[in-house]
């Protein structure tokens, strides 16, 4: 089943009915309470706060942050941020804001991981969502908004774990920043409708789809669509209290900065 993540023209991130909810914004030490900050061994920094703010933020204030660093040619570092545990419930997904510190391929892959097991056991986490870097961010210094179904872990109590990647190819520093901001857990609008886009994405490429068009949706920042064999297609919104009108259209430039294809 494939699945496309619309997002639209505002980055703000709804958390009124999140049963879950993180901005780092009232933190003095890192990780919050309840969280823990691991790695492989490999590599000197791990997860912190964005310092200095000025120039690595996405909401000009706290958020996750994890740095570069060298760790030697032909090493791999693997840094986790895991949240506590929280009660999943049908339909959760994961939400957040996330954005990068440089342009271009750097080596680097973003996961999010989970495991029903203790937060410390590294061994028990599964990935449910990979990126490259110019899948997680088209445009590495703009934010984008993600969502991860949850919808497996249903009824369990879930670790859910930030997790990047890094093999140094060279002797020279490379790697790409990861800042994650508004982490949300909680529950998604199911709405019928069709939609329509006049060309096929091919974001590899990063061809541009001019029109898309979206029955059933409201005004939202942020809508998950899920197609099945048939062609038929439900729309997944964050929140509870989503207003739908008849008919949402858009016209995007480039689309492929705005939809993520995740198998």
């Amino acid at each position: 089943m494939r699945k496309l993540l619309l997002l639209f023209s505002f980055l703000a991130f709804y958390n009124a009915n999140s049963q879950f909810y993180e901005d780092f914004d009232a933190l003095t030490t890192f990780p919050p309470p309840g969280w823990l900050v691991t790695d492989n061994g490999v590599g000197t920094i791990n997860w912190d706060f964005n310092v200095p703010i000025a120039n690595f933020q996405i909401n000009n204030t706290n958020c996750a942050f994890m740095n570069r660093q060298n760790i030697g040619a032909g090493n791999t570092s693997q840094d986790w941020l895991i949240m506590p545990a929280i009660s999943i419930n049908t339909d959760d997904a994961l939400l957040f804001l996330t954005k990068q510190g440089i342009a271009g391929t750097q080596f680097t892959t973003f996961q999010i991981m989970a495991s029903t097991g203790a937060q410390n056991d590294l061994s028990g986490y599964t990935t449910i969502a990979n990126w490259n870097e110019i899948e997680l961010n088209p445009v590495y210094n703009q934010p984008t908004q993600m969502l991860v179904s949850l919808n497996e872990f249903a009824g369990q109590s879930t670790h859910i774990a930030f997790v990047r990647t890094y093999t140094q190819p060279t002797a020279s520093l490379s790697g790409d920043r990861w800042l994650v901001d508004n982490v949300s857990v909680g529950p998604a609008v199911h709405v019928s409708g069709t939609v329509s886009y006049s060309d096929s994405p091919d974001c590899t490429n990063g061809i541009g789809i001019p029109n898309i068009q979206v029955e059933g949706v409201g005004d939202q920042q942020q809508i998950t669509v899920f197609t099945d064999a048939d062609g038929n297609y439900t729309f997944y919104m964050p929140g509870t209290s989503a207003t739908v009108t008849t008919e949402l259209s858009e016209t995007i430039s480039q689309l492929c900065r705005r939809v993520t294809i995740l198998n």
